[in-house]
């Protein structure tokens, strides 16, 4: 297949170099950008959040995790009640 274009204020007729079928024959659906808010997880500190009259925050806390020390597992025998 082959792409022709032509440009508003020129008569002349081009081909283009590639097939632009796909890039134009598109649904409404395809072409709707669904970016509600576009942000760097790491730039966020906090939300906040209001419904009069009642407001919530919820902030990010840095906090370093240690590994916890291993467990050893402990197998108590208890005798056999009599």
């Amino acid at each position: 297949r082959h792409t022709f274009v032509k440009l508003a204020d020129d008569s002349r007729v081009y081909h283009a170099n590639d097939n632009f079928r796909s890039k134009f024959e598109q649904t409404p659906d395809s072409l709707r950008d669904r970016a509600v808010l576009a942000f760097k997880v790491g730039d966020i500190q906090a939300v906040h959040i209001t419904k009069d009259p009642a407001s919530v925050e919820l902030a990010r806390n840095e906090v370093s995790i240690e590994p916890a020390a291993p467990q050893t597992e402990t197998t108590e025998t208890t005798p056999p009640a009599t």
